[in-house]
């Protein structure tokens, strides 16, 4: 018999934590969520004793749990700029190595549990800070010091132009990483333009990214112009300025405007492909 059909008062859904008042278990790839007070003192026991009920879950909310998992509430931080970077873990994530996080990235501005297994940092971006970079770095010192393997992904860099708000992005860049670990398995440090690529290969939906890239990439004449020089000069910023009648160093400047503005290095294969194909399918 399925747990559901034991507790008839429960909720299924794909949310991991559902509030103070809920007892959440993990199943699958969803989760059920019981009503503490529909609860005997046996039931709750038994749950626990079975060591069913998820941990992250019953973990004091906070503003940005609630506004990111629970989609309750405003934004509670104004970002013009913010990136996401997911950890994936086998086991809990010590303190200690939660402090060295806080440490090395200043511009931190919350850890966001959402799995047992899935860890988000969501951090302030307006220094454009290279995180990539950090992360080939530290990551066999992490594994060697605390013991401990990881899987990580760079998230976009988003400029919230239209005050989308963070939870949008937040929401679409997890299903996309979701959807792209059960077909093509886990990495130990991966960007988001791989996912982004992938992404529009198999066709998954994502609306509100396609919108952002929709109106960087398509509605910019500017930028859609460069992309599809470059991609026809395979990369070559000599010949594409050429091809553009512009200077070289007005191309570099111009490529890193659009970084900025969208997250995707346009000299980087992968981004540029994604870009290529992206502006072709409308």
């Amino acid at each position: 018999m399925e747990l559901k059909e034991y507790f008839p008062e429960g909720q299924v859904n794909h949310l991991p934590f559902m509030g103070e008042n809920w007892l959440t278990i993990a199943e699958g790839d969803h989760y059920i969520h019981l009503p503490k007070k529909s609860l005997t003192a046996r039931e709750l026991f038994l749950l626990e004793k079975c060591d069913l009920i998820d941990d992250i879950a019953q973990s004091s909310s906070s503003p940005w749990q609630d506004y990111l998992l629970l989609k309750k509430g405003p934004s509670p931080e104004a970002l013009g700029q913010f990136q996401f970077i997911f950890l994936e873990h086998k086991v809990a994530l010590p303190e200690d190595l939660l402090e060295l996080f806080k440490s090395l990235i200043p511009s931190l501005v919350t850890v966001v549990f959402i799995t047992k297994s899935r860890t988000a940092l969501l951090v302030d971006q307006s220094q454009d800070s290279d995180f990539l970079s950090l992360f080939t770095d530290i990551l066999p010192t992490i594994e060697s010091d605390f013991g401990i393997a990881l899987s990580v992904c760079i998230g976009n860099n988003w400029l919230d132009h239209n005050s989308q708000g963070v939870r949008g992005y937040f929401t679409e860049e997890n299903l996309l990483l979701t959807s792209y670990q059960e077909q093509k398995g886990e990495k130990q440090l991966f960007s988001f333009s791989e996912l982004l690529l992938w992404g529009l290969l198999t066709q998954v939906k994502l609306p509100i990214l396609e919108k952002y890239f929709y109106h960087h990439l398509v509605q910019n004449k500017e930028i859609s112009d460069i992309v599809l020089t470059l991609w026809q000069c395979q990369g070559n910023l000599v010949q594409t300025a050429q091809k553009l009648y512009i200077h070289r160093n007005s191309l570099q400047y111009k490529l890193e405007k659009t970084k900025r503005q969208t997250g995707l290095n346009l000299k980087n294969l992968d981004d540029l492909t994604f870009a290529y194909l992206f502006i072709h399918k409308q």
